[in-house]
């Protein structure tokens, strides 16, 4: 008899299992490329090099705007007002600008209730201070800050004060009593309670006091341009001081200079000049010719414009170099000039600005970085060889730049926006060995050029010994 037996519908197990493994296996694959994606991606993490840490000076990266300068320029301009208006009620008497050390900047008159400052400070800096002699009263001022308002709470009491030289400066504040041309003279200040300055030299004898205490300006050059040299920024070191003293309207009437060629290691034979501008915090103006020179020959061809030297080994007295114990040193030579100003010139504040130029071609000349060429320099150079400078300037009277110029604007800068100077305020600064790149000798320099200027700001005070030259002179 047949057997039937009765058989339900399953699906074929052997096919199930057949498809889960196609399911399995299509997983592993996917999951196989991502982990061959994410190893390969964590090779090339692996795999690609580091940045490479700059080693040369021609090797730094650095910001498109960075000016190469570790000076912070700024305008302040100070207003007195009672019960809500501009009060003339300390008119005439002297108003301080100090740094952050007690340390005086600059001194001027009030005048319609209102003072109008230009300082230059280190960058590090980040407080300034106004003193009002008539009152005593001290305000703080955070850098960058354009304008103060200072509200008083109650009017001095008007005084009678012996006015001898009759320039509308009362004696008391008046450096120089007996001359009506002259006022303030700025020298070191005493402590903050007693901020009464009085110049004791003899008249017209220059007071150096900025930068602040014991500080100077520095510019540092390589003098191969347009080429670009090998950086120990040692071709020529200028070490200034600078003073002036003013008008009673707060005008300028003699700039004072005091700047010590600490050391020339440069082999090309070399002349000095500077050129005053016009000053508005870091706003420049060109002045019709306004000055005449003591201590320096006028340079005709450029408008308050002086030649120290044509020749810097002809002006030194024994030709030193001071860049290394193998090198010829000997004390440094100091340069003493100053600039009589005319009155009626509207100069308030100034800047001086150097150019080196080369003895056997006056027009072959090398500023610090964004600073615009002289009337006399050879334009045909600007963009050839390593440098990268605009073509043309116009330097007309009444002419306005910021300063330092930044970017393409800049002149003296390469395509990597490379310098051949530079400008900070410091103290005891010791230079770069002879052929040693700055990097070498200032270990901080790389880390303040590559940010910007805004990281290692004092890098000037922290020398590697074993590649600066120690003086052997003192």
């Amino acid at each position: 008899m047949a057997r039937y037996l009765n058989i339900k519908y399953c699906p074929d197990r052997n096919q199930e299992n057949s498809n889960i493994m196609k399911k399995l296996s299509v997983l592993s694959l996917i999951f196989g490329a991502l982990l061959l994606s994410t190893a390969s991606c964590n090779k090339q993490e692996i795999d690609k090099p580091e940045p490479k840490e700059a080693t040369t000076f021609k090797q730094l990266d650095v910001p498109a705007d960075f000016t190469w300068s570790a000076i912070d320029r700024g305008a302040l301009t100070v207003s007195f007002y009672y019960d809500g208006q501009l009060t003339d009620a300390l008119d005439q008497t002297p108003l301080d600008l100090l740094n952050e050390d007690d340390r005086l900047l600059d001194r001027m008159t009030i005048i319609n209730g209102k003072v109008a400052f230009a300082y230059m400070v280190p960058s590090s800096s980040r407080l300034l201070e106004i003193y009002v002699q008539a009152t005593g009263l001290t305000e703080e001022v955070s850098i960058g800050q354009n304008e103060l308002i200072v509200n008083l709470s109650q009017l001095p009491l008007k005084q009678s004060l012996l006015d001898s030289d009759k320039d509308g400066i009362a004696d008391v504040y008046d450096d120089f009593p007996n001359d009506p041309e002259r006022v303030y003279s700025l020298s070191f200040p005493p402590s903050l309670s007693n901020k009464s300055l009085k110049n004791t030299n003899e008249e017209g004898t220059p007071v150096y006091h900025f930068p602040a205490g014991d500080d100077y300006y520095y510019q540092i050059y390589e003098d191969l341009w347009p080429s670009q040299g090998d950086y120990d920024l040692n071709d020529l070191v200028l070490q200034s001081k600078i003073g002036w003293d003013r008008y009673s309207n707060n005008e300028l009437k003699h700039v004072y200079t005091r700047a010590i060629v600490q050391a020339a290691g440069g082999s090309i034979n070399i002349g000095l000049g500077f050129e005053l501008f016009k000053s508005v915090g870091d706003s420049k103006t060109y002045m019709d010719d306004v000055t005449t020179w003591y201590g320096s020959a006028p340079d005709p061809d450029v408008k308050n414009g002086t030649i120290c030297f044509n020749n810097l080994r002809e002006w030194q007295r024994i030709p030193y170099a001071n860049t290394s114990e193998e090198g010829l040193s000997a004390a440094p030579d100091t340069l003493v000039f100053q600039a009589y100003l005319e009155p009626g010139s509207g100069i308030e504040q100034f800047e001086l600005l150097s150019y080196l130029f080369r003895t056997n071609d006056p027009g072959h000349q090398v500023r610090t970085f964004g600073t615009p060429p002289t009337a006399t320099a050879d334009m045909s150079f600007f963009d050839t060889y390593n440098d990268a400078s605009p073509t043309e300037w116009d330097g007309s009277v009444g002419r306005s730049f910021h300063y330092p110029l930044q970017g393409v604007n800049a002149f003296y800068r390469t395509e990597n926006n490379h310098p051949w100077a530079v400008e900070f305020i410091a103290g005891n600064f010791l230079v770069a060995e002879e052929k040693t790149d700055i990097l070498l000798a200032y270990p901080q320099f790389r880390g303040w050029a590559e940010s910007g200027g805004t990281q290692n700001q004092n890098w000037f005070d922290h020398p590697d010994m074993d590649h600066v030259y120690v003086p052997t002179y003192k």
